[in-house]
């Protein structure tokens, strides 16, 4: 079995701990994704133009939704 930081807090402080830790990291992870697609939209705007930001942000937002499981197909 894997050792998580979910798992050593519910060991630590119970699972209700546990599941406010998990809500919190993943609201983080969240937040630094939203900041990472305005930081590449802004550098893409920058450098070769609106469409060129507008694929980077596609491309970052298929791949967040790749990485987290959250596309349609296997």
């Amino acid at each position: 079995m894997f050792l998580t930081f979910a798992r050593l807090v519910d060991e630590a402080a119970g699972p209700r701990a546990a599941v406010a830790f998990t809500v919190g990291i993943r609201g983080l992870t969240y937040a630094l994704l939203v900041c990472c697609m305005a930081g590449f939209w802004r550098w893409g705007e920058a450098n070769a133009g609106v469409p060129f930001a507008a694929a980077i942000s596609a491309a970052t937002a298929a791949a967040a939704a790749v990485a987290t499981d959250r596309v349609p197909f296997p």
